[in-house]
């Protein structure tokens, strides 16, 4: 029989030394002088090498502002997932809110798969692929995450422990990705 178990509901803010660490990484990576060999190698390649200058303070401080918008309304939800059957599907993952029409109803983001004891990546998935293990966890992030309000899955509500800070293996696996 399928069963889903959240594991941890985990706040990025919630370790301000690990938030403020990934956050001015996420930003540097953005700075097209911090750019990878082979994307400054692309960009030259395409005759866009004009845009491999580094941004000024006002425009690093404009994607910081934005970014940190966006991961500190966030909450990161790590699901033990246990003999999942075909109805099973992360999109369904969602926080209905009745303050909020419910096509702005937030689901899953950014999911990953673990392994069952949370140390591992499974691997990479394309959008609505499924790990094939009976058991193993899904990490996703929740956008505009109110812990009061429930959160629904394929099978129904699940129950939701405490919000604590997010562990560093989960930064480390599970790192947050902006929206487009």
């Amino acid at each position: 029989m399928p069963s889903l178990q959240v594991i941890g509901v985990y706040s990025p803010k919630a370790n301000e030394v690990e938030y403020a660490e990934f956050v001015q990484r996420e930003i540097e990576s953005q700075n097209p002088i911090n750019f990878s060999a082979e994307t400054k190698a692309f960009l030259k390649r395409v005759g866009r090498e004009a845009e491999i200058v580094a941004l000024s303070e006002d425009e690093l401080a404009e994607r910081r502002a934005y970014f940190e918008q966006e991961l500190s309304s966030a909450a990161l939800v790590e699901v033990l997932v246990e003999q999942p059957d075909a109805s099973f599907s992360v999109g369904e993952f969602i926080q209905p809110n009745p303050q909020v029409p419910e096509g702005r109803w937030q689901v899953a983001w950014c999911e990953k798969f673990l392994t069952a004891d949370g140390e591992h990546l499974l691997g990479d998935f394309s959008f609505n692929e499924l790990p094939t293990e009976n058991q193993y966890r899904v990490a996703f992030y929740m956008h505009s995450w109110n812990q009061r309000l429930p959160l629904l899955s394929s099978y129904g509500p699940v129950e939701l422990p405490p919000m604590v800070a997010m562990p560093p293996r989960l930064w480390r696996l599970v790192p947050y990705e902006q929206v487009d």
